[in-house]
């Protein structure tokens, strides 16, 4: 099923009419105080989720089941699950400009708006369509209708080329006071005649009051941006930063879920969760969590010079609520402070909790510093990583466990002659990883020296942290350069920056610079960690690794 991230309409000269359709039967009743409207929908369907960082999309409902079918014509096997948007355009929209702007704000922020692409339900469809529909759709039906008291533009859309089945998108656009209240939904063309009822029923029953809350998209809001003055923080300011991001973060998403006692709330040291799953799942996933949490601030609490925050988890009931989540929008940012997971009841729970590592992981390496996260090796970065990503926790303790094709991929390895030498690790650039055998094995080393063989051994158990510890210096040193004027690489000067996302895209930009140097700086990371080592030290330390892994 394509599905559509967000999905009224220039009015149609056509005859105005009254339509009369059945509500759905055993109808589910929905009312959102805040946006000030109400409808009914089918009885099995399910309410889901809408991403925080949604602009257009505020309801969301999807049915409990799936659909399959074959087309006629061309034997294509499809399945599918009904849903209904609600996505809500102002009025107003047709008054902004249609290009990004910018206005300053009180308390020192910049408040930028995105792009306004459409202004009506029906640019609405032509656009979102074109994103996702490459076979081709045409409007098969456009009328104005009066219902309930209110006047509707009513849409039908027929997609048929190069899809596995032919569809029908139903998308209705009633005129409130100050806004459009769309509802879209499909369904494919063999089961039209059994969910048709259904869901112009539920279109029907919609109904408007006076709002507690503010009108999305409207001209008075937009999205808030941390003024940044080029100055370094202070300890005390990025924590702060770092703590109003979260709590921003925090705020929303209990907005997004408010109204529906079955998301829960529960708090660790560390960790909010935001949970559909039960209690006792709930308390695991944090639980698992601060373990990792204290793994990362023992093994690595050395690098950087940032203090990691709290993070947010929100557990979806399931994957297909969490799939759905998915559809309305992504969960990453420059500032990111959340991980969104669900409770797996198909058998692939160390999938989802693998989910749950990486985000720790990456978050609170940012945290720990930027600069540092961008210019770690891509050997220690992918081995800590995927390391990362196998871990599981018993009580407080975490372990690592490789899957099985990994072990299977490394005892091939072994026996065709073909694991990396020890000191090829700290040399290879990014792009000697990538090409040959060093990303796959990288986890390995990287748990060798960290846990493994390494740590028993005198000469070899400091290893990791000393690498560590004199990239950190490295890293330092290039802060210094840059903030007295200079640049890292010679004649080149940058500006500080004047927001987020400047700094976002010069920390990206000193990740190339680094990259472009890195065989130089490889060599002088490994010239000042390993000073006086001998042909037999490496030989001894490979042979050492390789023992651990065959």
């Amino acid at each position: 099923m394509a599905y559509w991230n967000s999905l009224v309409g220039r009015t149609a000269a056509v005859a105005v009419l009254v339509v009369v359709v059945a509500g759905p039967a055993r109808a589910e009743q929905f009312k959102d105080e805040k946006l000030g409207y109400q409808l009914s929908y089918p009885k099995g369907w399910l309410k889901r989720p809408v991403a925080v960082d949604e602009r257009w999309i505020v309801g969301k409902f999807e049915c409990d089941r799936e659909y399959e079918s074959t087309d006629k014509k061309t034997g294509m096997f499809d399945r599918f699950r009904p849903w209904m948007d609600v996505v809500v355009l102002p009025l107003d929209l047709a008054k902004q400009k249609k290009k990004a702007t910018v206005e300053s704000g009180p308390g020192g922020v910049i408040t930028s708006r995105s792009e306004v692409k459409w202004t009506n339900l029906r640019e609405y469809l032509e656009i979102r369509l074109q994103e996702v529909e490459p076979g081709g759709f045409y409007f098969s039906k456009e009328e104005e209708a009066t219902v309930n008291g209110y006047k509707v533009q009513q849409y039908e859309i027929t997609v048929e080329k190069l899809v596995a089945v032919p569809k029908r998108v139903y998308a209705w656009a009633y005129a409130t006071d100050d806004a459009y209240f769309c509802l879209i939904s499909e369904a494919q063309i063999p089961y039209e005649d059994k969910l048709k009822g259904d869901i112009l029923g539920a279109f029907r029953s919609f109904k408007a009051f006076p709002r507690t809350g503010a009108l999305p998209n409207a001209a008075t809001t937009g999205e808030d941006i941390t003024v940044l003055d080029g100055k370094p923080k202070t300890g005390a300011e990025a924590d702060k930063e770092r703590k109003d991001a979260f709590d921003r973060r925090l705020r929303r998403v209990q907005d997004s879920v408010s109204g529906d006692k079955e998301w829960i709330t529960r708090e660790s040291d560390n960790f909010t969760a935001i949970s559909h799953a039960d209690a006792k799942y709930t308390k695991s996933v944090l639980d698992h969590a601060e373990a990792l949490r204290a793994w990362l601030d023992e093994q690595l609490g050395y690098v950087g010079r940032g203090k990691p925050g709290k993070i947010l988890i929100r557990i979806c009931k399931d994957n297909d609520e969490y799939s759905a989540l998915q559809g309305t929008g992504g969960f990453w940012s420059s500032d990111r402070v959340e991980i969104v997971t669900y409770r797996d009841r198909e058998g692939w729970s160390n999938n989802t909790m693998s989910q749950v590592n990486s985000g720790i992981y990456d978050i609170w390496l940012r945290d720990k510093d930027k600069d540092f996260s961008y210019k770690m090796p891509n050997w220690i970065d992918g081995g800590l990583q995927s390391m990362v990503r196998n871990a599981v926790s018993k009580g407080r303790k975490i372990e690592f466990r490789p899957d099985a094709w990994d072990r299977v991929s490394m005892a091939r390895a072994g026996a065709e002659g073909k694991l990396v030498q020890a000191k090829s690790f700290f040399t290879m650039t990014s792009d000697e990883l990538y090409k040959g055998e060093g990303y796959q094995q990288a986890p390995y080393f990287v748990q060798y020296l960290m846990l493994g063989g390494a740590q028993k051994q005198a000469k070899f158990k400091d290893i990791f942290r000393n690498y560590m510890v004199e990239l950190t210096l490295a890293v330092e040193e290039d802060r210094r350069k840059e903030k007295e004027g200079r640049a890292v690489e010679p004649g080149e000067e940058r500006k500080a920056p004047e927001n987020e996302q400047e700094e976002e895209a010069q920390l990206k930009a000193r990740q190339t610079d680094f990259r472009k140097g890195e065989r130089e700086f490889l060599d002088k990371l490994v010239a000042k960690v390993f000073e006086g080592w001998t042909f037999a030290e490496w030989d001894k330390l490979t042979k050492s690794y390789w023992a651990e892994v065959k």
